[in-house]
């Protein structure tokens, strides 16, 4: 099998700098489906309750499963059984096509079909979020690209911000997430912290503008240390406004949303 790699040449969507998830066209048992998410984060691969019931395929395809599963935050979702479809990821001519279990969830979502790792593993799939781009190995020996739509990504992304979560009709206890630590920072208790008392020296002409040295060094070494500091207050920053001119490629700060969302509260 040829090596899969990926170049700038993979990348064919209209805007480079993006974050923007794997979001495709595939054919589940014949029928084409647009909006199906690639998440290299599921254990599973969903359909969609909504999608299989526009597919007309008789329920008698599905097979009962009681088992739940469970969110990254640990909410646990009830599922309608499972149904295994012939899946083709590509055209008719280069891609591939695999039996796929699916797993049948009955939720409020702006996509049609979840491929999780295992059809992903089931395809020999590779994917390049960088390049928006999915390959894997044909039937016929040659590896065969698939492109991510960005602008469907992004109007899926729009469109989930204006969907009420879905509810099931019977009472449940619904799972909370404290989120007591926000700070990224790891090992912020082990930080190297100054032995004895410290003082402080003033070095600018606001009040809050103090730097701290040791409160134990001699008379000599603080006179000097304290010459050292004042001779080279200009190297100290107090906020932004202090440092321009700091090139993008030395330090940055980016969100990395998608620009026409509106805000939710």
């Amino acid at each position: 099998m040829p090596p899969i790699t990926f170049t700038d040449d993979d990348f064919k969507a209209p805007d480079p700098d993006h974050d923007d998830p794997m979001v495709i066209s595939i054919e589940v048992a014949e029928y084409g489906i647009g909006k199906v998410l690639i998440d290299q984060g599921s254990s599973v691969n969903i359909l969609y309750w909504k999608t299989f019931q526009r597919m007309n395929l008789s329920e008698d395809l599905i097979v009962p499963y009681n088992e739940q599963i469970v969110g990254f935050s640990g909410e646990q979702v009830d599922t309608r059984g499972y149904v295994d479809l012939r899946t083709r990821i590509g055209s008719r001519k280069d891609g591939r096509e695999v039996r796929v279990r699916f797993l049948l969830v009955e939720a409020n979502t702006s996509y049609n079909v979840l491929l999780g790792r295992p059809c992903l593993n089931a395809f020999g799939a590779i994917v390049s979020t960088l390049h928006l781009a999915m390959k894997f190995p044909s039937d016929r020996g040659t590896i065969c690209t698939v492109h991510a739509d960005q602008q469907v990504a992004r109007q899926c992304y729009a469109a989930g911000l204006r969907i009420t979560p879905y509810s099931r009709p019977r009472k449940q206890h619904r799972s909370e997430v404290a989120m007591t630590n926000l700070d990224p920072r790891t090992n912020t208790e082990d930080r190297l912290q100054p032995e004895g008392e410290t003082k402080g020296i003033p070095i600018g002409s606001q009040p809050g503008q103090v730097t701290k040295i040791g409160g134990a060094l001699s008379v000599e070494d603080e006179d000097l240390l304290k010459t050292v500091i004042l001779e080279n207050k200009d190297l100290f920053a107090w906020s932004s406004a202090n440092m321009p001119g700091v090139h993008p490629d030395v330090m940055s700060h980016k969100l990395a949303i998608f620009r026409e969302a509106r805000p939710v509260a």
